[in-house]
């Protein structure tokens, strides 16, 4: 354990860990920076914390007299917990800004798909309205037709018999 004089104390959030200088914890070099490697640091040192306060967790009156137990970090673990934190932040705002860039993307999409289903209501309505028109056109068309079918028959005939009536005249003569 460290004297007071040797440890340096830094309040994060609620929490408060001293930094020893002299401890007995390796620090972990920037070139391991294995998952492994820091895995067993870590648990060796909860290892040693746990064995520190559980030699009299079952004497209620050590626990009263006993000083205020705190983790310790060394001064290269700090760094790496701040360095981590920093990049956690970094992520944490990159995935803001992806979020808010999806989001607007999203907005922007629901506006156009917005915009396409009024313009295809209303080309479907035109459509609609296009469709009855020429109905009611062709059924014109067919009853004018007819009409002058019957108009060009009926002056058939009379030119018809009018000719046939002039050809008997000549032959009568």
């Amino acid at each position: 354990r460290s004297s007071p004089s040797s440890s340096t104390s830094n309040e994060i959030g609620n929490s408060q860990f001293y930094i020893d200088s002299n401890s007995e914890v390796p620090a972990i070099n920037d070139g391991d920076k294995s998952p492994v490697t820091k895995r067993r640091l870590t648990e060796d040192s909860n290892i040693e914390f746990y064995d520190q306060t559980s030699d009299h967790s079952n004497d209620d009156r050590l626990v009263y007299n006993a000083p205020i137990r705190r983790n310790t970090i060394t001064t290269a673990e700090y760094h790496q917990l701040i360095t981590k934190i920093d990049s956690m932040h970094k992520v944490i705002e990159r995935y803001d800004t992806r979020v808010n860039d999806m989001q607007k993307q999203m907005d922007s999409l629901v506006s156009i798909s917005d915009s396409q289903n009024q313009r295809s209501e209303r080309l479907n309505n035109e459509i609609t309205d296009l469709t009855d028109l020429h109905q009611l056109e062709m059924s014109s068309l067919k009853t004018d037709l007819r009409k002058l079918e019957e108009k060009l028959l009926y002056n058939l005939n009379e030119y018809w018999a009018e000719i046939i009536e002039r050809l008997d005249k000549l032959d009568t003569r």
